[in-house]
């Protein structure tokens, strides 16, 4: 078992340790990832579809600590799939689409709150 954590943004190119653990999947030296979740691990709906397709085509199941899980080897599975992948890109957009300004007049909190708030979570 081996953990890798990346600190790069999920809809970033330059994620060195998803290439990693990619490569592994690849060499078939792993037959599972556990991700926080699925928004996390793909760039965008096409790349989250065209990954799991590719970790099932050898064979590596893919869980999110949600518990959420499908079998892509149903049509229930792969529908599954394209709706999560969706649903990711959609959150990644409204994230980026929302300042600390905004977010902090619509809770409550000053700009700087949010800031630090943030950059909290983000560290650990």
């Amino acid at each position: 078992m081996a953990v890798f954590r990346e600190t790069a943004s999920g809809a970033d190119n330059a994620r060195p340790e998803r290439g990693k653990v990619l490569a592994l999947a690849r060499a078939h030296e792993i037959d599972a990832i556990l991700v926080t979740e699925f928004s996390r691990w793909g760039r965008s709906t096409q790349d989250l579809v065209q990954t799991l397709d590719d970790l099932h085509s050898w064979k590596v199941s893919v869980l999110a600590q949600t518990g959420l899980s499908f079998d892509l080897s149903t049509s229930s599975g792969r529908l599954m799939r394209t709706i999560m992948a969706g649903l990711a890109e959609f959150e990644r957009d409204l994230i980026r689409g929302l300042s600390y300004r905004l977010i902090g007049r619509n809770v409550g909190l000053s700009k700087n709150t949010v800031m630090e708030i943030v950059r909290r979570e983000t560290a650990n």
